[in-house]
């Protein structure tokens, strides 16, 4: 029934939104925590963020056209409340591409450059095997790239129509085939995964990646504008090798709020 679907996507949605709420809120706290700051205020900037960074995840999982790029710049937002946890002031992150732009107090404009990312975008952009898409990348607010082969990836018996890596998409040549059921989904589907990295990356790894920097010579220098990247596809790949496809919880909410049945 109509009314039964949708009920069923409402608590969907509204169970995703509590739990990317309390995950902001428990990295609040442990960001503050690990500072010495207030857990407090870390938990409560966390919640805040986490509600932000919720909403945009579902905005991301619809098909509406730019959708894609405007919720990551949401979720930025509100994963830079999350991060800032343990600091006395907020920035405000806005990732275009494997770049970052920040916005500090009093309006200051500062900028960050991944670099594991930038080497995976000059990467696809150079392989014979993918083109850049220009258009679904402002769409998606990432670098997207149209895969020349007709079944580039599989995961038991699923092949996939999209896959997203270190901050970048790619897509079968059948993606938004009208003929192949969930084909317009890929792109929303796969657009989530970077919300998600992006989380992982600006709240989890990369304040760690920067710490154990400005431990070295020159590191403290090379961070100031530079991040490696490196750790969170690492987290990523043994996240991968340890859970199987239809246990992995990134992908169920990919699937949950993009209206795709997980398995």
């Amino acid at each position: 029934m109509p009314h039964v679907a949708r009920a069923q996507d409402a608590r969907t949605r509204a169970s995703d939104a509590a739990i990317n709420v309390a995950i902001g809120g428990i990295t609040g706290a442990i960001t503050a925590a690990v500072h010495g700051q207030s857990v407090w205020t870390g938990a409560w900037r966390g919640l805040a963020g986490g509600t932000v960074m919720a909403g945009a995840r579902q905005l991301a999982g619809s098909q509406t056209q730019g959708s894609g790029f405007v919720a990551r710049e949401i979720s930025a937002v509100g994963i830079s409340l999350i991060a800032a946890g343990g600091d006395s002031t907020i920035n405000y992150l806005f990732p275009v591409g494997p770049a970052t732009i920040i916005v500090g107090p009093h309006a200051s404009v500062d900028w960050r450059l991944n670099l594991t990312q930038t080497v995976a975008t000059i990467g696809l952009a150079v392989s014979p095997n993918t083109r850049f898409d220009v258009e679904n990348s402002l769409y998606a607010g990432a670098p997207v790239f149209r895969d020349r082969r007709k079944h580039f990836g599989e995961s038991g018996t699923k092949e996939f129509l999209g896959a997203e890596e270190v901050g970048t998409i790619r897509l079968a040549p059948e993606a938004f085939d009208p003929r192949i059921p969930n084909s317009a989904r890929a792109l929303p589907h796969e657009t989530i995964h970077v919300l998600q990295e992006d989380y992982l990356n600006f709240a989890v790894t990369l304040p760690v990646e920067r710490a154990a920097l400005r431990t070295f010579p020159l590191g403290r220098f090379f961070a100031r504008h530079l991040d490696i990247g490196l750790l969170t596809p690492g987290v990523g790949n043994v996240a991968m090798m340890i859970l199987p496809y239809e246990n992995r919880p990134w992908e169920r909410e990919a699937y949950a709020l993009t209206g795709q049945r997980y398995r």
